[in-house]
C-alpha cells in the first residue's frame, strides 16, 4: 500500500497551539515548510540534518536558521534534539544576537556540521502506529503462507556473502544495535550508542583509535546513524587488520544511503 497523497491539517489546532501563538510569522512559515518536508520523510514527522543543511533546505541564511531552531525548541513547538550540548547553547546565543538581544556574535562555524533532530510529535506518532499495523499484517501474511507444522527455511546465503572472506563473530556478551534500532532511535539515543560502542571497541583493543575516527566522521558531516551502523558492524566483524580503513570504506556508502532514505537531507 502506497503512502497517502496528503495529510490531515486542523486549522483550529494550529491557531490554538500555545507555542505557535508566541512566535512570529517567520517561525510559523518555516514550521509549515518543515511539516511538508517531514511528510515526505521516512520516518514521517521527523527530519535531521546539520545546521547548514536546515539553512539550505529552508533557503535562508544560517543565523536565521539558528533563530528558527531555537524558537521551535524554546516554545516546545517541536521536539528538538542536539548531537552536541555546546552547539545547543551557541544556537540560542546566535538566536539572541540575530534578534538584537545580544551585542556579541558567537562563532558558530565549528558547529555548522553538528546534527540537529526535529520531530513533529503528532505526525511521528501517527506514522509509528501505521508502521506497527503494517508490520503486524506482514508478519501475519508470512505466517499464513507457511504450511502448518513446517518450519520456515532460512534463505540460502548470497553469492557475495558466501564468497566473502569476512567472518563475523560478536564480542563476548555484546549485542550491538541492529539496523532497525539504528533507523528508529532518536538522535539522542544514537549519540549515546555511538559513545558506548566506541568505548567497547576501545576497551577490547579492537580499534584503539575509534574515538578519533568517530569524531572525525561526525565533523566531516557523515550521517550519525551511518557512524553507529559502521561501528556496530565492526563489533561483530572478525579478522579486521586495518579497522580505520575498514570503517572508512563503509562510511562513504552508508552515509549516502541514510541520506537517501530520508534520514535528513543535505544539499
Amino acid at each position: 500500500m502506497g503512502k497517502a497523497p496528503a495529510f490531515q491539517f486542523y486549522p483550529g489546532d494550529w491557531f490554538r497551539e500555545p507555542g505557535l501563538k508566541r512566535v512570529d510569522l517567520r517561525v510559523r512559515g518555516a514550521w509549515a515548510e518543515m511539516l511538508m518536508i517531514m511528510w515526505d520523510e521516512n520516518p514521517q514527522g521527523h527530519m535531521e540534518t546539520h545546521i547548514k543543511g536546515y539553512a539550505q533546505t529552508l533557503r535562508i541564511e544560517i543565523p536565521e536558521a539558528c533563530f528558527i531552531i531555537a524558537e521551535l525548541e524554546s516554545n516546545k513547538i517541536a521536539n528538538v534534539e542536539f548531537m552536541d550540548e555546546d552547539c545547543q547553547k551557541l544556537i540560542h546565543e546566535y538566536s539572541d544576537h540575530f534578534q538584537g538581544l545580544s551585542p556579541e556574535c558567537p562563532d558558530l562555524s565549528q558547529f555548522c556540521h553538528v546534527y540537529v533532530s526535529i520531530t513533529n510529535r503528532r505526525m511521528y506518532r501517527d506514522w509509528k502506529a501505521k508502521e506497527y499495523e503494517r508490520l503486524k499484517k506482514q508478519r501475519q501474511r508470512e505466517k499464513d503462507a507457511s504450511p502448518p507444522g513446517v518450519p520456515k527455511k532460512s534463505p540460502p546465503p548470497s553469492s557475495s556473502s558466501s564468497s566473502s572472506s569476512l567472518k563475523k563473530q560478536p564480542l563476548a556478551g555484546v549485542k550491538p544495535p541492529g539496523k532497525v534500532d539504528i533507523e528508529e532511535s532518536s538522535i539522542t539515543k544514537i549519540k549515546e550508542d555511538i559513545k558506548k560502542t566506541c568505548d567497547l571497541l576501545y576497551k577490547s583493543k579492537k580499534f584503539p583509535e575509534v574515538h578519533k575516527w568517530a569524531n572525525q566522521a561526525l565533523k566531516c558531516a557523515k550521517h550519525p546513524r551511518s557512524v553507529l551502523h559502521v561501528l556496530a558492524r565492526l563489533v561483530v566483524a572478525q579478522d579486521i587488520k586495518e579497522p580505520w580503513a575498514y570503517c572508512q570504506k563503509i562510511i562513504e556508502v552508508e552515509s549516502g544511503n541514510y541520506y537517501e532514505k530520508g534520514h535528513g537531507k543535505s544539499n
